[in-house]
């Protein structure tokens, strides 16, 4: 695993509770938003509203601990079970949360999660720990944190080091690439074709490390607005689509094929794109751009970019491994897909 990023406090300090001389043990973490916060060691009851979090909680095996979640906490799809707080971190219902009597409330960083609601729930005396975990970078800390706070260090270690091994491997592959060597690729994102990432995007950076050259990194800020114009004057080499699903779908051939005709093939003029005639048009699931499925989407983007260098990785089986080993599920669906033209 990757411990560049991480800093935890292990001090581990002993409170003295009102009740019958009882001692809370607690463990202080720096969480992603780079605030030290004292938190119960381990938690008992956990809300949780980051989806990424919900993944590696499960993954640890401390399911048991979650009493709360958010409704785009849906994977793995047992925690649908769980009691839903609110439609996402910035969108929840104080009341109900305090009503679940958390010990831990796990957000969202920067304006996904109020400060506001971050107070109200504060000044009832339970803290608060900040992540999104957009991207590897923030991934692999969060993965070490939480096997801290939940004393399973040793399996979040094994965690880190199985997508950390697929990661390194891309790397290694892709430091060697001459920049004709490496296509230029346009990000649509979040299933709009006229958004796109910019210098500061999880998207620029994924596609940087997978060996690709991102057409809008240039362009300041992390989602950017372009033109249909601007598209057409670039003509990239590879268009990538995050498709938006809703929660609980199985993706299908036909489901991305629609979208492609739909959504893009109707734009004036990008049927003569170059990655459009070229077939190298790729869509993935919205779903598989963070936690822990996401190292399926590097995979994916490296074959995608260079299809001869990585022609001995096989991302769905990763993705099918991920799901059984850690989430308790069969993969069922198509999750990435090649749109060829006709």
């Amino acid at each position: 695993m990757d411990k560049r990023h991480v800093l935890v406090l292990l001090t581990i300090s002993v409170l003295s509770l009102s009740f019958v001389g009882g001692a809370e043990e607690t463990v202080t973490v720096i969480d992603e938003a780079g605030r030290a916060v004292e938190v119960p060691y381990p938690p008992e009851r956990i809300v949780c509203l980051v989806p990424s979090a919900g993944e590696v909680i499960y993954a640890l095996d401390e399911a048991d601990r979650l009493v709360g979640r958010t409704d785009d906490c849906d994977m793995p799809l047992s925690l649908l079970e769980k009691p839903s707080v609110g439609t996402a971190s910035n969108r929840v219902n104080v009341e109900l949360i305090l009503d679940l009597n958390p010990d831990l409330v796990i957000g969202r960083t920067g304006a996904l999660f109020p400060e506001e609601i971050e107070e109200q729930i504060e000044m009832n005396g339970v803290p608060v720990l900040r992540y999104r975990a957009l991207d590897l970078g923030t991934l692999f800390p969060m993965i070490e944190d939480l096997g801290i706070i939940l004393k399973k260090e040793g399996e979040a270690e094994e965690l880190g080091d199985y997508i950390g091994g697929h990661y390194e491997m891309i790397k290694d592959r892709v430091e060697t690439l001459s920049d004709d060597e490496k296509p230029r690729v346009y990000f649509m994102s979040m299933g709009h074709v006229d958004w796109t990432g910019g210098a500061d995007s999880a998207g620029s950076e994924r596609i940087a490390d997978t060996g690709g050259v991102n057409v809008a990194e240039d362009l300041p800020g992390s989602l950017v607005y372009v033109s249909r114009e601007w598209i057409l004057e670039e003509d990239p080499e590879v268009i990538l689509y995050s498709r938006v699903s809703s929660s609980g779908e199985i993706p299908k051939a036909e489901d991305y094929e629609k979208t492609v005709e739909k959504t893009i093939l109707s734009e004036p003029g990008f049927s003569d794109l170059a990655a459009i005639r070229d077939g190298r048009l790729y869509l993935f699931d919205i779903s598989m751009a963070s936690g822990l499925t996401e190292i399926v989407t590097y995979l994916q983007f490296a074959q995608w970019f260079h299809p001869s260098l990585f022609d001995d990785v096989d991302p769905e089986a990763v993705h099918r491994e991920i799901f059984e080993r850690y989430f308790d599920m069969e993969l069922e669906g198509i999750w990435a897909y090649q749109h060829k033209p006709t």
